[in-house]
Formats: structure tokens, sequence, C-alpha cells
């Protein structure tokens, strides 16, 4: 009879066990976060856009994305310069 017992409180503490372990995963925890920064004007910094692999410079890829990225610098009152060639 104590071993049916024991047997018998082994199963309910695996059972809560595995019941508790199943809740966690059920529920979902859902968090949306906006953060805003207001940065100073620009003063005269000059920023350059290179290419990680100077062999890609004349990329249509990486033309793509400095034309993206200088047209979102222009929308933060960052105005493009006259286009150099480094040397």
């Amino acid at each position: 009879m104590a071993s049916m017992m024991t047997a018998k409180s082994l199963k309910n503490i695996v059972l809560a066990a595995a019941l508790v372990a199943l809740s966690a995963c059920s529920s979902t925890f859902r968090s949306d976060v906006a953060t805003f920064h207001k940065l100073p004007q620009p003063e005269g910094e000059r920023l350059m856009l290179v290419p990680m692999n100077e062999e890609r410079k004349d990329s249509l890829e990486f033309q793509q994305y400095a034309a993206i990225l200088a047209n979102h610098l222009r929308h933060e009152a960052i105005k493009p310069r006259a286009r150099r060639t480094l040397t």
C-alpha cells in the first residue's frame, strides 16, 4: 500500500511539473517599444560613403544603397557635397 501511495504521489508531482512547464510556453508576452531621439543639427561635419570592399565601389548595388542613404541624409538637412574620388 505504501508503494502504491508513493507511485501515485510521484505521478501527481510529474503531472504538476509538466503542467507548469507547458503553461509557461502557452502564454505570450508582447511588447511594442518606441524610442525617440533628437540629434543636434549638423555643423560642418562631413560624411563619406565608401564600400567595405573597394572592388564594389562602381557596382550597381553600392550605388543604390548610397543613393538611398543620401536621400535619408537630405531629409535630415545634411546637404550633399560635390562627389570626390579617393586617391
